[in-house]
């Protein structure tokens, strides 16, 4: 017989926060970071990415490619900013929510799903807000945070009610989404 799970945690990875915290008009934009004394790209924007830029690539490179392309230095203080914004957002939805990485967010949801009308909808809610608001994330539902938060960092869009089901689901995950 299965397992009852009495916590059931959301997690939401938010993979391009360094671009979507700096948004800071319409033109093509890059976050660089600086590697070994050389500015390199960590993110671009669709436009810039259309152009030829990439992430690795030298900012002279980029801006070769683009001239009119903005530069942002990544900024950790803004994008700290923007996960306290979005964790004080979340309380909407659960008493308890927790910035859990440098990119990543957690509600725990077991007492908010009757609220919500279920767990479909509340999801659908956070996803539907999220995306209104210009952030691009990767979810997932599991009953023990690190799941959910692996689970998310690998792209699966994955509900996991039952523990019993959280080893094959986790077996399956590659090394990168563990980000050790």
């Amino acid at each position: 017989m299965p397992t009852a799970v009495t916590r059931l945690w959301f997690c939401i990875w938010l993979p391009d926060l360094p671009l979507e915290a700096c948004r800071s008009s319409d033109a093509a934009l890059a976050i660089v970071e600086e590697q070994h004394g050389i500015h390199r790209i960590l993110q671009a924007d669709a436009l810039a990415a259309a152009a030829g830029v990439m992430p690795g690539q030298s900012a002279n490179a980029a801006l070769a490619l683009l001239p009119t392309l903005a530069l942002e230095e990544r900024s950790s203080v803004r994008e700290q900013q923007v996960l306290e914004l979005l964790a004080t957002w979340l309380e909407r939805f659960s008493s308890f929510v927790s910035i859990a990485g440098k990119d990543v967010l957690l509600m725990e949801i077991a007492g908010s799903l009757r609220l919500f009308g279920g767990l479909s909808k509340l999801r659908n809610a956070v996803s539907r807000e999220l995306r209104e608001q210009g952030f691009s994330t990767a979810m997932a539902i599991a009953p023990t945070p690190l799941a959910a938060t692996w689970l998310a960092r690998a792209g699966r869009r994955t509900c996991i009610r039952v523990e019993e089901n959280l080893a094959p689901a986790l077996r399956k995950l590659p090394l990168t989404c563990l980000e050790w």
